[in-house]
């Protein structure tokens, strides 16, 4: 089900934090639940142009820094549960939204929809890989930096939220499945999961990425502690 669209709203969010030379993140919290963040992922590609995974309104100050970084190239919305800033971000930034063809029919009843995740613009620094067992159509971004480093940038299916406080974060780990570690999470298994033995084995191809340096994720604080070991952690919680 999509998410409902909103106006260009701002609202408190953190700096822009470098990953790698080519790769930056903007957290803020998700606005209907406390104590848990959502992240926008920035990647600057070959060409010069920036690559937005996630739409996160930021102040004007943020906006010139990212302006600083390269021009605005083009939103990647990874499903339609993502889509909430959606249409205003593609239309105050001026840049073109894709979105994973599974997704494309209920985000386009949001906002025009340029073309499909699995046909990016091609360009040697971010390729979509899309994820078998769920019916979302959520993929993976796989960002090859200069830095001879690379990240995978996930949506839902992998988190690393930690333990949420207060009591609706003990609801949140009680019913979806949230808490310590980088996990799929139960919620997300129900709500898109179709084949698990599939997904399992997606991640463990992941796991053998060539110089995996981190699992970006959407909600929570990205993996860069084995993230190839976390990878295969994640599948075998699946099978």
């Amino acid at each position: 089900m999509s998410t409902p669209a909103r106006p260009w709203t701002v609202t408190p969010h953190g700096s822009l934090e470098p990953q790698d030379v080519d790769l930056w993140t903007l957290s803020s919290a998700v606005p209907t639940i406390p104590n848990l963040s959502r992240t926008m992922h920035v990647v600057k590609r070959r060409d010069g142009s920036l690559l937005f995974h996630n739409a996160v309104p930021m102040d004007d100050a943020t906006r010139r820094q990212l302006e600083g970084l390269g021009r605005f190239g083009l939103l990647v919305l990874p499903t339609d549960s993502h889509a909430l800033d959606g249409p205003a971000f593609a239309d105050k930034l001026q840049v073109p939204a894709y979105t994973p063809r599974a997704a494309r029919a209920a985000l386009e009843r949001l906002q025009p929809i340029a073309g499909d995740a699995e046909s990016l613009p091609p360009d040697d620094a971010v390729r979509f890989l899309p994820l078998a067992g769920v019916k979302n159509g959520e993929g993976v971004l796989e960002v090859k930096s200069l830095s001879g480093k690379t990240h995978l940038l996930f949506c839902d299916a992998v988190m690393n939220t930690g333990k949420i406080p207060g009591l609706m974060g003990f609801f949140i780990g009680l019913f979806m499945g949230m808490g310590e570690g980088p996990r799929c999470i139960r919620f997300f298994r129900r709500r898109v999961g179709i084949n698990l033995a599939a997904l399992a084995d997606d991640f463990e191809a992941l796991a053998k990425t060539p110089g995996l340096a981190s699992l970006q994720v959407s909600h929570g604080t990205p993996v860069t502690q084995d993230p190839a070991g976390a990878l295969r952690t994640i599948a075998a919680s699946l099978r």
